[in-house]
């Protein structure tokens, strides 16, 4: 009786196990490039919610370049924040030395307190910055939109353009790395106040590429969708990895029955 009791019970934990640790979060090489096959074959595997969410960001990033020399106008028309410490740090947000420093600061913090936590938020860090960063840069080249200063307009395009950065205007590259950042900081933060509060330095990268006539609003707030939206992807699909089922979560393949 005692035999069959504990053999009934190893059998359970095994398959409890097995389904515990299926598709959990190795914060590898291996994770990293299995994570990007899924992401940029995602659209393969939309719903009708996520159709309608990039219709919604489609159509709204039309919509405000019907404005983009308007908002343009009006904000060169007053430049006296240039060189300030609002502007160049929000210049500095959307670069990676930013990125890179933050992430260096938790790899460190991580190998001497032995801190997992930080370690796993080093790598959501990594991972969205460079699979938004590559999603914009494709954008960028494919659509080849002439920055403001270059004065030809809002909708002067030369598809395909690899020769400079000035027309590498759409979308906006330090705007997408900024909410990318922000975003995967915030999903890491527990207290609500912090979390909204993460995403302000985000905001003021997005007005300062204005600003400074590097980008159309447009730009920037694609950008920001790009963003934020990988970051959340990725955050949520760790996240996801890191739940451990439960019996009542399960829709069993098969019923078990032990018979004690």
């Amino acid at each position: 009786m005692m035999k069959k009791y504990s053999l009934n019970h190893i059998i359970l934990i095994l398959i409890l196990l097995s389904s515990f640790s299926f598709g959990q979060n190795r914060y590898d090489i291996k994770q990293f490039v299995s994570e990007a096959g899924d992401f940029y074959s995602r659209p393969v595997n939309w719903k009708g919610n996520d159709w309608l969410k990039a219709a919604i960001i489609v159509s709204a990033t039309y919509g405000l370049m019907n404005f983009d020399e308007d908002v343009r106008e009006n904000v060169q028309q007053n430049q006296t924040m240039r060189g300030t410490i609002p502007i160049d740090f929000g210049r500095m947000w959307g670069e990676p030395l930013v990125s890179g420093m933050i992430t260096g600061f938790l790899l460190i913090q991580s190998a001497i307190t032995k801190n997992k936590k930080n370690r796993d938020e080093a790598f959501d860090i990594i991972q969205s910055q460079l699979f938004a960063a590559s999603l914009t840069g494709i954008l960028k080249i494919g659509f080849g939109r002439s920055r403001p200063y270059m004065n030809n307009g809002a909708f002067e395009y030369d598809p395909l353009h690899f020769a400079t950065r000035d027309f590498w205007s759409f979308p906006s590259g330090h705007t997408t790395m900024a909410f990318a950042l922000s975003t995967t900081l915030s999903e890491h933060i527990d207290n609500n106040f912090l979390k909204a509060a993460v995403f302000v330095p985000a905001i003021v990268t997005a007005y300062s590429r204005v600003y400074e006539d590097k980008h159309w609003l447009s730009d920037v707030f694609l950008g920001a969708c790009i963003g934020y939206f990988t970051a959340k992807y990725l955050s949520d699909l760790h996240k996801s990895k890191e739940q451990f089922p439960t019996l009542e979560d399960q829709t069993p393949l098969f019923f078990l029955k032990i018979t004690l």
